[in-house]
């Protein structure tokens, strides 16, 4: 008693004191209904801030949650304001500060206010959201309000309590659950387990007994009075009285699960959904009876795209839940159309539009599953989901001859990356190129090469650019003009950042035979500058980077003492030699000199010296013979990896 009593005197000051100073509502014992006026001191990192808003999370006097954006108003340099019509139904609320980036919740503390009634009691919902708001393991706090902050099930067990015994009539029924649980936590399982025969009784009776109700006497019966035959008596019950309701789509949904093999997997999930599509009306009920759509989905998409039934997958993309429609595209567009190159954009458009429609659907229809993200923050949240692909669906668009659409999926992109992806600078220059926005077609290529993030196709269109407002300049002279759109201050500080990590080892030699040549040793190729890039046929990024090594390569295409090879390594099919052959032929890489390693045995000596693992990786030997540089992985931007290989080739001419 003594704890609970220390609890009782601990919220008592919150509630009487607002939060240290920082945080304060007038009036003190707001109504519901009424007019409030919030004010906030930063003294965080909000406190430079330009701007700063305020999430509102309320619960009600039902016990639900609901999310609200607080515009707000600097008054002085350290006070911010803002009024607020407390909903009619409010029991409590919680609050946070953010600028957009930062957020401010009292250093993981919280800022919370009780609600208050006309009579003067606290309103339904005052004491149990303050409860279960700091008791995230019970599932029924805001996601991601607090980092590491919880409180004791003593004190959860204290503010359930109180809150049942003040309003009874409408929290018995909805909190039970969380109520027998903090019980069970705080007083052992034989107080959980009479208290819940008690609770099953009382409820049980309920004139308005309702099958989400009796579900909740099962499931007390089932896990805290341990009683597995008044339970199924129970679960009959609803059945008899519900027999399309939640316990025939329990049991038909752990039968999916119970099935080893994928497709049989698959074809129950396909019934399951016919049968029992999803319904955010019975988001609750699920959760308390374990039935995952999420987990449901995500087997469908899987084994449907993996036996490439597309038109399995588009059926039911139109129901999926949110978090599965990234995977999907990743799977189902961006691997086979962008990473790969394996198909055509007629191939992926149907599930590429299909997917794209249905986040258009998400941004009207938030869904309760992600009901804690306030009106404002919804929308940001989803698009920021899709930034890495939007670039892939503008390209996609463009080969369909959907130019609009093209630019619109571009501008979007551009919001999150700001010239930073040379991919999706391409694809919006080539969109604004049709559109004939040369204007804009300009900036975005301007913008691209002054971070570096340009592609090859970019730098023809500006050399393009350059030769028609200067007929007769010779290639010195465009070379020098695109050189200086260039940011100088980053070119530096890459020079001196490859300088910091020369490495100057002797380098491991080989000899590897050459295609259609003959063999090559790296003894035989003293006093060169040797640049090796070791790829594999089957790897996306170690493909997607030889734009840029063509680039480097044509830097130094009159110069005798530097030479290229692309090491071709871990092939694991027969065939692999062809499989080179095509690429290079179908990319136009005639003139890259290619060996091919002797299973990974060269690769192993370099990945050990340079202590990696996997490629891509390139490295620089100077005329001596020493490793110099190494180039690991591949950052998406041809000009950007041009300029560092062209960097680590000048710096290894000058050989101590």
């Amino acid at each position: 008693m003594k704890r609970i009593a220390s609890i009782l005197m601990c919220f008592s000051a919150v509630a009487g004191l607002g939060q240290s100073g920082r945080f304060n509502i007038e009036p003190q014992r707001p109504v519901g209904g009424s007019k409030i006026t919030i004010e906030y001191h930063p003294d965080t990192v909000l406190q430079k801030s330009a701007f700063v808003k305020g999430d509102i999370y309320m619960y009600d006097t039902l016990y639900r949650w609901h999310t609200y954006d607080l515009p707000m108003k600097k008054v002085n340099d350290t006070t911010w304001q803002a009024e607020w019509q407390v909903p009619g139904d409010a029991g409590f609320t919680a609050y946070r500060f953010t600028d957009g980036t930062y957020y401010d919740n009292n250093y993981d503390n919280g800022f919370f206010w009780m609600i208050y009634t006309p009579q003067g009691p606290m309103a339904g919902g005052a004491e149990a959201g303050y409860g279960l708001l700091r008791s995230p393991s019970y599932g029924l706090s805001v996601p991601g309000y607090f980092q590491n902050y919880t409180i004791s099930d003593t004190a959860t067990y204290m503010w359930l309590s109180n809150e049942i015994l003040r309003h009874a009539a409408n929290a018995r029924p909805r909190l039970v659950l969380p109520y027998l649980q903090a019980g069970q936590r705080f007083k052992g399982e034989e107080y959980a387990a009479a208290t819940a025969r008690k609770a099953a009784n009382i409820l049980g009776t309920y004139p308005e007994a309702n099958e989400k109700l009796l579900l909740k006497v099962m499931l007390m019966l089932q896990r805290f009075a341990k009683d597995t035959t008044a339970a199924d008596s129970v679960a009959a019950v609803i059945l008899k009285k519900y027999p399309d309701g939640a316990i025939a789509r329990m049991r038909a949904y752990k039968e999916v699960f119970a099935d080893r093999n994928s497709e049989n997997i698959l074809n129950k999930s396909v019934k399951f959904l016919q049968n029992y599509p999803v319904q955010d009306s019975l988001y609750d009920g699920n959760i308390m009876l374990g039935i995952d759509y999420d987990k449901l989905y995500r087997a469908l998409f899987a084994i449907a795209i993996a036996g490439q039934k597309m038109d399995t997958v588009i059926q039911f993309i139109g129901t999926a839940p949110v978090d599965r429609l990234g995977e999907v595209y990743y799977k189902g567009v961006d691997i086979p159309y962008d990473a790969w190159k394996t198909v055509p954009a007629k191939q992926v458009y149907p599930l590429a539009a299909a997917v794209m429609q249905r986040l258009e659907y998400f941004k009207t229809h938030q869904p309760r599953s992600h009901w804690y993200y306030t009106p404002q923050e919804w929308p940001v949240y989803l698009e920021s989901l899709f930034k890495s692909d939007f670039y892939v669906q503008a390209a996609i668009e463009l080969e369909m001859g959907n130019v609009d659409a093209a630019l619109k999926y571009a501008a979007t992109a551009q919001q999150y990356y700001q010239y930073s992806r040379a991919v999706v600078n391409d694809v919006q220059v080539q969109a604004l190129e049709k559109k004939g926005d040369i204007q804009q077609m300009h900036e975005v290529l301007i913008q691209g090469i002054r971070l570096n993030q340009a592609t090859g196709g970019m730098i023809s269109r500006l050399k393009k650019s350059y030769l028609e407002k200067h007929p007769g300049a010779n290639a010195q002279e465009v070379d020098k003009y695109l050189e200086s759109l260039k940011d100088a201050h980053t070119l530096e500080l890459m020079r001196e950042e490859l300088a910091k990590n020369k490495l100057n080892i002797p380098a491991a030699d080989f000899t590897l035979p050459e295609m259609n040549a003959g063999n090559v040793s790296l003894s035989s190729l003293k006093g060169k500058v040797v640049v090796l890039d070791f790829w594999a046929t089957w790897c996306a990024p170690c493909k997607a980077g030889m734009a840029g090594m063509k680039m480097a390569m044509e830097k130094f295409a009159k110069d005798p003492n530097v030479v290229f090879f692309y090491v071709d390594t871990q092939e694991h099919v027969a065939d692999y030699k062809d499989k080179v052959k095509a690429f290079l032929k179908q990319m136009n890489y005639n003139n890259f000199r290619v060996l091919f390693d002797n299973g990974e045995e060269t690769y192993a000596k370099y990945a050990k010296q340079i202590r990696t693992s996997g490629i891509p990786f390139k490295v620089v030997i100077n005329p001596k013979g020493e490793l110099v540089f190494a180039n690991v992985g591949y950052m998406g931007s041809p000009t950007g990896l041009a300029d560092e290989i062209s960097m680590m080739v000048e710096m290894a001419r000058k050989a101590d």
